[in-house]
């Protein structure tokens, strides 16, 4: 499913804010899980803060 043609945005500074917003993201996650890693070592303790990490950042 795709948007019609007259809705579509085209344009590179579109794509490059996408692609810096991910950027920013992915970093921001690698500098986390270096915080984290000294005082957690369970892999579901690990999943569960970077998935509130997202949460609290992105969508409140």
């Amino acid at each position: 499913m795709s948007l019609p043609e007259n809705k579509q945005i085209v344009n590179k500074f579109y794509t490059q804010h996408i692609k810096r917003k991910n950027l920013t993201l992915r970093t921001r996650l690698k500098r986390q899980n270096r915080k984290m890693i000294e005082y957690l070592k369970l892999t579901e303790i690990h999943d569960k803060e970077n998935g509130t990490f997202i949460e609290q950042e992105y969508y409140l």
